[in-house]
């Protein structure tokens, strides 16, 4: 009876690797979705009134085009990486890493690009930065050794 079972039992999937099937299966949904939010704004943007002039190339190239690829291929190369380091740290300690490292970067971009605060505002924001990274820090120790 038990081998007759195991006959009829579907394979084992196979594991998701994550440089290979699951980092091409997310590429492939991101163009995928990429393609049908463009074509919709496109329609959009034509059934909505008069259409806008075409832009020149070269405004487009420098407003858009290159920031945007250099966004794109930085969030890609953060997202390989974390993933990376999941596999390898497991999610407990590294997911929590990535979000205190999330926002402080996010707060300092606020701080020393856009200027949004200034003062002892500044300071105290620095005090719970430099406090933050010092618990990630403290956290990386964390992983339960094999």
């Amino acid at each position: 009876m038990v081998t007759l079972a195991q006959r009829h039992l579907p394979p084992k999937a196979p594991e998701l690797e994550p440089l290979g099937s699951w980092t091409c299966s997310f590429g492939l949904g991101a163009i995928a979705i990429t393609a049908a939010l463009s074509a919709a704004a496109s329609a959009t943007g034509m059934c909505g009134g008069a259409p806008l002039p075409p832009p020149r190339r070269s405004e487009v190239l420098r407003a858009a085009v290159l920031p945007g690829l250099g966004a794109g291929l930085c969030w890609t190369a953060g997202n390989l990486l974390s993933t990376l380091a999941v596999e390898l740290g497991g999610n407990a300690v590294t997911v929590a890493q990535f979000q205190a490292s999330n926002l402080v970067t996010s707060g300092a971009w606020s701080l020393l690009f856009y200027r949004e605060f200034s003062g002892r505002a500044a300071a105290v924001w620095a005090a719970a930065a430099a406090f933050t990274m010092a618990m990630v820090v403290l956290l990386g120790f964390e992983k339960v050794k094999e």
